[in-house]
């Protein structure tokens, strides 16, 4: 029985020691109270406080944390949108103070203020403008965020719009006048298309036929020298042909390798043609009199005009 009064004193000191010593872990601060005032703050590691005089009011992490916040807005042209604002903020360490005991909720402190400037920011905007610039709603948030939350002992290190959600039916018919526009631009692109081919076909076609009478020239013109020559070298070669018996046997001819051309080519029809003496006379007759009628149509610049008849 005489020993109960030294235990309780050691019992009394060994939790004296014990509750004196404290540690902290890294990157959190220990708010210290001596009678309800606040003293100091407690760095990481092991710190030192009076027993029964200095308590620990208070823990704040020094970590950057994130806060996701929900809100419905009304955009210029009346539509109701869901937006989602993730706030990334920590503490500053050299106004624990301040962050600890000047606001009682900071989440939801920070909630109001992002909500505010969400909300006028949203209400100058089209929807359209608000999906084109989200960027810049989240800029407009962090600004002012970390202005107000700076005299708190709060920094503001990123503000983002991450979820913007228009109603369903909404949706839809933005859906249906995007289809819409792709298929007035599919539509007037194969319209250009089509009218660069026909362009392209009449040019084509333009240069093919110029060609192709550009040919039919020289070929004319070659077949003119070609019966000059012949008729020249019959003249000169044979003694007594004049130069209308040479004409005759060139376009006989020129003729008869004209008729074994066309029966030639694919797809041509019979012909009959008199292969007897008075035929032969026939085509011949034929021949000079329309070479008679085009040189009476057509005068000759080389030859004088006949006298008129009285």
């Amino acid at each position: 029985m005489e020993y109960w009064p030294i235990v309780v004193v050691g019992i009394f000191v060994l939790m004296t020691f014990f509750g004196a010593f404290f540690a902290v872990p890294q990157q959190e601060l220990f708010l210290i109270e001596r009678l309800g005032k606040f003293v100091r703050t407690a760095q990481p590691g092991l710190n030192f406080k009076l027993p029964f005089f200095e308590s620990v009011r208070g823990k704040m992490s020094l970590r950057v944390r994130e806060l996701d916040i929900p809100g419905d807005f009304k955009t210029q042209d009346n539509v109701f949108i869901q937006v989602m604002v993730r706030v990334q903020y920590f503490v500053l360490p050299s106004k624990i103070y301040d962050a600890f005991y000047r606001l009682t909720n900071p989440e939801q402190q920070i909630a109001a203020f992002v909500l505010n400037t969400v909300r006028a920011e949203v209400a100058a905007m089209n929807l359209q403008d608000v999906f084109m610039h989200q960027d810049a709603i989240g800029t407009a948030v962090n600004r002012e965020l970390s202005a107000r939350m700076a005299d708190f002992g709060f920094e503001i290190t990123n503000s983002l719009i991450t979820a913007i959600s228009p109603p369903n039916e909404v949706v839809d018919a933005m859906n249906k006048v995007l289809a819409t526009q792709n298929l007035m631009q599919a539509a007037q692109n194969e319209g250009n298309a089509l009218k660069i081919k026909a362009v392209l076909e009449a040019e084509a076609s333009s240069a093919s036929k110029k060609l192709q009478g550009e040919g039919v020239a020289a070929e004319r013109i070659a077949i003119a020298r070609g019966i000059l020559e012949s008729a020249t070298l019959l003249e000169a070669g044979i003694i007594g042909v004049s130069n209308s018996e040479a004409m005759k046997t060139l376009l006989l001819t020129q003729y008869f390798d004209t008729m074994k051309d066309i029966g030639a080519k694919s797809g041509s029809r019979v012909i009959f043609l008199s292969n007897s003496p008075g035929g032969l006379h026939e085509a011949e007759s034929s021949i000079m009199a329309f070479m008679a009628a085009q040189e009476g149509s057509v005068p000759n610049p080389g030859k004088p005009a006949p006298p008129p008849k009285a």
